[in-house]
């Protein structure tokens, strides 16, 4: 969730570095380690969400999607190329384990460039049976997987507690084919877990706010958003008995800018 690839960060102004090559380091790392401490597990596909601000701005003007301006280390045209060379990468590591399903899922920092990406991904991976994209213009996705129904969305916009009663209203049939619900939320950088009761009678969906990669730019240090530990998350849900495993990474080592 939400690797920002184009942010820029001074760590003497910040209290680390971070940079798009970084970015691009740390994500790669990260999916290396998960997929190593899944093969523990007979997996029969693999889900990889892609977006929630996958890149930092989506302007020329290093603007994100609503306008406001960011600290961007390259031009749009440079972080959009080691954004797409980075999705492609990571679709290709997993797919060498199982087939993959790619969900898109839009950023409030890159909501038309997160479109663009998935569209090129979906085109590069035309012919190959291994890897399948959802990049449909709708916001919230769902993949059902046996007894599973899971959700992704960014979460800014949708107050949290309503998203079980969103889910069940937007996929009924799935909602009553499965007994395991969750959503999976990126946008605030943090990890945390809330139950809510999705209708009155009945006990829910788990809505996942799912930690980031990325490092603390200068108006987050400024406004005292600071100490979050870089990392990344993984899940091994069984086709029959719900989640059976969460996996976790964690960014190692101080980042560095490089030329």
């Amino acid at each position: 969730m939400d690797p920002h690839i184009g942010k820029l960060a001074w760590a003497e102004e910040t209290g680390s570095n971070y940079d798009a090559r970084i970015a691009v380091d740390r994500v790669r790392a990260a999916l290396d380690d998960l997929l190593e401490q899944a093969k523990g597990y007979p997996l029969e596909r693999i889900i990889l969400p892609l977006g929630n601000d996958f890149l930092h701005y989506d302007t020329l003007l290093g603007q994100t999607t609503a306008g406001t301006p960011q600290d961007r280390d390259s031009r749009y045209q440079l972080m959009f190329r080691r954004g797409r060379a980075l999705g492609t990468a990571l679709i290709r590591a997993s797919a060498e384990t199982a087939p993959v399903h790619v969900v898109i899922v839009p950023g409030n920092h890159d909501e038309v460039s997160t479109f663009h990406l998935g569209e090129v991904w979906q085109a590069e991976f035309s012919s190959d049976p291994r890897v399948t994209v959802d990049n449909r213009a709708r916001l919230r996705k769902y993949v059902h997987y046996g007894v599973n129904l899971i959700g992704y969305t960014h979460g800014k916009n949708e107050p949290h507690k309503k998203l079980p009663q969103i889910m069940a209203v937007e996929e009924p049939a799935l909602w009553a084919e499965t007994q395991y619900r969750e959503f999976h939320v990126g946008h605030f950088h943090t990890s945390k877990v809330t139950d809510p009761v999705a209708v009155e009678s009945y006990n829910g969906v788990r809505v996942r706010i799912l930690p980031s990669l990325s490092g603390t730019d200068a108006w987050h240090a400024g406004m005292g958003y600071v100490g979050e530990i870089p990392e990344a998350q993984a899940f091994v849900w069984s086709r029959t008995r719900g989640l059976r495993a969460n996996l976790f990474s964690v960014a190692l080592g101080d980042a560095e800018v490089r030329p």
